[in-house]
């Protein structure tokens, strides 16, 4: 689509008009496709600076039980999307939402990455605790949210590399305790959206060398992270 004629002259023009100007490509028909077929599982694949996490966002917009349906609406005016009421109607602010990205996550130890990721689940906690109704969760949920919300997480594992005490318990059920404790909130299956999940893996791969002490408990920095991340 992108290379189009139409499109091409339209990139063109906004290369004439200058820096400031923007343009936006029409990526909701992916979510119609995405929306009007019945398979189990779809991998999508793009590369860098494709628009990845820009289209999470839309999907966040467009599914979010939190949003105002009538402002979603004009927010996706004029957009393939909009062309199918039926799914509009079926799937437009009906769902909560877990929106969450690893992107940034960076550390030249274990204990750093674990330390880092905790640090953006917490965050996620503090942001989104207002469309969370604790009196219909599970009290061990809520138990889990406060203590991650509070960066004090149970400490049940030690750092492969320096032996420090870890605090994963909480953060390894971090994604199952949130799920559902949206769905016991709102009554609805949650829609997960994980952006830039490789990284940890990525961050830690540099480390898959750094091994501490003689004894075999001790595993490399990378295979701890592949087992957290699991």
């Amino acid at each position: 689509m992108l290379w189009q004629p139409k499109y091409l002259l339209a990139m063109l023009a906004l290369r004439i008009l200058g820096r400031k100007a923007h343009y936006y490509v029409d990526k909701t028909r992916l979510l119609v496709e995405l929306l009007g077929n019945d398979d189990m599982v779809t991998l999508i694949t793009r590369p860098r600076r494709f628009g990845k996490s820009l289209m999470l966002s839309t999907l966040e917009e467009f599914f979010n039980i939190c949003n105002n349906k009538e402002d979603t609406r004009k927010l996706f005016e004029g957009l393939a999307v909009m062309g199918r009421e039926d799914l509009v109607e079926q799937y437009m602010c009906k769902y909560p939402v877990l929106h969450f990205s690893f992107n940034g996550v960076k550390g030249d130890t274990y204990s750093k990455l674990i330390n880092c990721i905790l640090t953006y689940m917490k965050n996620w906690c503090i942001d989104n605790g207002q469309i969370l109704d604790f009196s219909k969760c599970n009290p061990n949920d809520v138990a889990s949210y406060n203590r991650i919300q509070m960066g004090v997480t149970c400490p049940d594992y030690k750092d492969p590399v320096n032996g420090e005490v870890m605090k994963e318990s909480d953060m390894e059920g971090f994604l199952t305790v949130m799920i559902q404790m949206l769905f016991n909130t709102h009554g609805e299956k949650v829609v997960v959206l994980q952006d830039e999940y490789d990284v940890p893996l990525a961050k830690a791969s540099v480390l898959k060398d750094k091994i501490n002490g003689k004894d075999d408990m001790y595993i490399s920095a990378y295979d701890a992270m592949k087992g957290f991340s699991a």
